[in-house]
């Protein structure tokens, strides 16, 4: 058997390193990744895309084009900004090519064996931190209404999101695996939620669960862990009470003020100056810096309006693609032949679910925390299934007369 490529940690490694993202790490850490992607792509000199990831990588090539010609156009001065604003098809251009040597060489097991391992390593470095963190007094936070939530280390939201990544990969193996350690750190994780999470967060957790619950073959054990993850649900939103995203917080009219609304407001009627191309990559950023926001709100907080911001309707309609075409394939890959495979495949439709519910209300899609795992769960299970075709795709009328004519003879 073929030794493991070193390819697997290095595209794991950067999941251990996130929760310490709030100490100054944040762009060390979206460096890292990005040069962890370029060394996988050089490991293996014959990249190519595959059949199945052809289509995910024109798409982001397409949209990244845009990004940038608009933005040169559009005189965007903060380049930073650009790479910031289009750091999701940045990943899923490298992330395309990166793992298919990982695919190809790497069983299913091995893979999610070091999935979970390194998000054990994730779990364990966030709770220290985070007790360090609450030893220098940073321990609350509390907006300009009176409500509280545990900050963590990544931020309040941050946290929460963070702990989802790690939640979903452990509950999906303690479930569907019948691995009950793995029930434990996932009910550590949906602490972890309770304590700094939203409702739109708590909303996402639940209704992730969902896909992985309903693929327990039992129907009395999946009934039972149905009751069970509602009832944690409402035991969650309960000490959520006085922290929604759709209170009195949003009818601030202000930029520092955590008036979302008013923000959502303001940059879909600049958006609406460029509907099909956007502004370009970057502008999302230089228009907040324009305002003079405060620190402490310096993102739209809904991903979708700021795809629409920066790549207008082209962009949004391409991103709605590939994340329904991801699904969708997701629940083609649950077929697979072994137990980690199809695993695998409900762990990423999981993800799919909770990053596109708390888009509307939060940063999921820049922010590497959140997305590269997605990623890379997601391409890995495509790349197992390379010949996921359809047979009529795969056996035009020529060979298969000429199969049927060798058959015969």
């Amino acid at each position: 058997m073929k030794k493991p490529t070193p390819a697997l940690p290095l595209l794991l490694l950067p999941l251990a390193l996130l929760p310490i993202g709030v100490w100054g790490f944040s762009v060390g850490n979206k460096i890292l990744i990005m040069l962890v992607l370029l060394i996988s792509v050089a490991w293996d000199g014959r990249a190519i895309i595959i059949a199945p990831l052809r289509r995910y990588f024109l798409a982001g090539l397409l949209v990244l084009s845009i990004l940038y010609l608009v933005a040169l156009f559009q005189g965007v001065s903060q380049w930073w900004a650009v790479f910031v604003d289009s750091q999701f098809w940045l990943y899923l251009l490298f992330a395309c090519l990166a793992i298919r040597r990982t695919a190809a060489t790497i069983k299913s097991e091995q893979f999610l064996s070091a999935l979970l391992r390194v998000q054990k390593i994730a779990l364990f470095v966030g709770v220290i931190a985070t007790g360090l963190h609450t030893l220098s007094g940073n321990t609350i936070w509390m907006n300009e209404l009176g409500r509280l939530r545990y900050t963590g280390t990544l931020g309040p939201s941050g946290t929460a999101i963070h702990a989802i990544t790690m939640l979903l990969p452990f509950l999906a193996v303690g479930v569907l695996l019948k691995k009950g350690s793995y029930l434990w750190l996932a009910s550590a994780c949906i602490a972890i939620i309770a304590l700094t999470g939203t409702r739109i967060v708590l909303l996402a957790m639940v209704a992730a669960c969902l896909p992985i619950i309903a693929s327990i073959p039992e129907r009395r054990t999946r009934w039972l862990i149905l009751v069970f993850v509602g009832a944690l649900g409402l035991f969650a939103l309960s000490l959520a009470v006085g922290r929604s995203f759709f209170e009195g917080v949003y009818e601030v009219g202000s930029f520092n003020d955590n008036g979302r609304f008013y923000i959502w407001g303001v940059f879909l009627d600049v958006a609406m100056q460029s509907p099909w191309l956007g502004l370009g990559a970057g502008s999302a950023n230089e228009f907040l810096v324009d305002q003079d926001t405060s620190v402490a709100f310096s993102q739209i907080h809904n991903d979708y309006l700021r795809i629409f911001f920066i790549s207008g309707a082209i962009g949004l309609a391409i991103f709605a693609w590939i994340g329904l075409s991801m699904y969708r394939a997701s629940r083609m890959l649950e077929r697979g032949s072994s137990s980690a495979d199809r695993c695998l495949s409900v762990i990423a439709r999981a993800y799919i679910v909770a990053f596109f519910i708390m888009m509307a209300t939060d940063n999921v899609f820049i922010y590497h925390f959140y997305i590269y795992p997605l990623i890379i769960v997601f391409i890995y299970s495509v790349s197992r299934k390379p010949n996921n075709t359809r047979l009529s795709d795969r056996i035009t009328a020529s060979n298969l007369n000429s199969l049927l004519h060798r058959r015969a003879g």
